[in-house]
C-alpha cells in the first residue's frame, strides 16, 4: 500500500511541466530514462490492482449466484428453470487469446521497478554529471523545479544531486580527460605523418619525387628500333642455327 502511494507521489510529480529556462536557477536534472520506467511500472502496478479487483468481484458474484440458485431448488431436484451456477474462480469477460495473453505478458515482464539513484546513468566516474553532446543532453535528461526534486529526493535518498542552472556546467575532469585524448590524436596522427615523410628525406628519392616532368626522363629513354630485329636478320640466324646442327 506505501508503494502505491509512493508512486502515485511520483507519478504527479513527473507530470509536473519543465520550467523554462529563464527560470532554470534552481533547477535539476532528472534521468528521462528513470522517469519513463517509474511510469511504466506504475502503470503495470494499476493494471494488476484492477485484475485482483476484477477476480474478487467475479467471486462475489459466483458465490452470490450460487447461494441464489441454493435457496431457489426445490429439495427433490433441479427447477425447470435453474440455471447452472458459474465457477467461483470464474470472470464473467471474455477470455483473451493466447496471442494477446503472450503480448500482455511480454509488456508486464519489461517494466522493472524504479532504481534507488534516479540519475544513475548521467552520473559520470568522478560522481558528477556526464559529458555528452546537446542532441543527447535533451533525449537523456529532464530538468525539475527545486520543490519536484525534494520530493524525488525524499522518497529516493541515494540519488545523486544534479544542478541544472546555467552557471553549472559538466563534469570538469571528464572534459580535461577529453582535452588530453583529443590531444594525444592529433600528436599521434602528426607522427604516422612523419613516419611517411621519412623516405623524402633522402635526396635521391625526393629529387625523383620533385621532378619538373612527372613521367619517364626522355634522356633515358632507348629508341624503339633497339628492340626490333630486322626480317633478314632473323633468316640468317635460322639457316646459322640449322647449319650448327647438322654438322654436328
Amino acid at each position: 500500500m506505501l508503494r502505491n502511494m509512493e508512486m502515485l507521489v511520483v507519478a504527479r510529480v513527473l507530470s509536473r511541466p519543465e520550467p523554462p529556462t529563464h527560470e532554470r536557477e534552481s533547477s535539476f536534472y532528472v534521468s528521462k530514462s528513470w522517469c519513463r520506467a517509474a511510469l511504466r511500472w506504475l502503470e503495470v502496478q494499476e493494471e494488476e490492482r484492477k485484475e485482483r479487483e476484477e477476480r474478487l468481484r467475479s467471486a462475489e458474484l459466483a458465490r452470490a449466484a450460487a447461494a441464489a440458485s441454493q435457496c431457489s431448488t426445490p429439495k427433490g431436484g433441479k427447477g425447470k428453470n435453474s440455471k447452472k451456477s458459474p465457477h467461483p474462480g470464474s470472470s464473467g469477460k471474455k477470455k483473451i487469446s493466447r496471442k494477446e495473453q503472450r503480448q500482455r505478458d511480454r509488456r508486464l515482464s519489461d517494466a522493472m521497478p524504479p532504481w534507488s539513484n534516479i540519475n544513475n546513468d548521467l552520473v559520470c566516474e568522478h560522481g558528477d554529471l556526464k559529458r555528452c553532446s546537446s542532441k543527447s543532453a535533451r533525449a537523456r535528461r529532464r530538468v525539475m523545479d527545486k520543490q519536484a526534486w525534494k520530493v524525488l529526493k525524499r522518497l529516493y535518498p541515494d540519488s545523486v544531486q544534479l544542478e541544472a542552472s546555467v552557471g553549472k556546467g559538466e563534469c570538469l575532469l571528464c572534459a580535461a580527460e577529453a582535452e588530453t585524448s583529443r590531444k594525444a590524436e592529433i600528436d599521434r596522427k602528426e607522427e604516422e605523418k612523419a613516419e611517411r615523410k621519412k623516405p623524402l628525406s633522402c635526396p635521391l628519392v625526393r629529387g625523383f619525387y620533385t621532378r619538373g616532368s612527372k613521367g619517364f626522363p626522355t634522356n633515358r629513354l632507348m629508341p624503339t628500333s633497339a628492340f626490333h630485329t630486322p626480317p633478314t636478320k632473323i633468316v640468317k640466324t635460322e639457316e646459322s642455327l640449322r647449319a650448327s646442327a647438322c654438322a654436328a
